[in-house]
C-alpha cells in the first residue's frame, strides 16, 4: 500500500456479492475530489478494472489526520440482483 501511494495512487479494495476481495489503485486527484465533492458513499459508481466494468458502492474511506488526504478506499460490489 505505501509503494501505491509514493505513485500517487490511493490503494483500494472491492469485496462483495460472494466474490473474492479484490485490490485496485486509483488516482489521487480522481478520488480526493470525489471524497470532498460530498455524497461520496451515497453515489453508486462504475469502476474499470482490466476493462471489465463493476458497478460498485463506496463503503468506507480513510483520511490522513494531518493533512486530510485519502489513504485508503473500501468498496461494496454491487451485484444485478443486490438491493440497494
Amino acid at each position: 500500500a505505501r509503494a501505491v501511494r509514493r505513485n500517487g495512487k490511493v490503494p483500494a479494495v472491492i469485496y462483495g456479492d460472494k466474490q473474492p476481495p479484490l485490490a485496485i489503485a486509483l488516482t489521487y486527484k480522481d478520488i480526493y475530489y470525489k471524497i470532498h465533492g460530498g455524497g461520496f458513499l451515497t453515489t453508486i459508481a462504475t469502476i474499470d478494472v482490466d476493462g471489465k466494468k463493476i458497478q460498485v458502492l463506496p463503503k468506507d474511506f480513510q483520511l490522513d489526520p494531518v493533512k486530510d488526504f485519502p489513504v485508503h478506499v473500501d468498496f461494496l460490489r454491487i451485484g444485478k440482483d443486490t438491493e440497494v
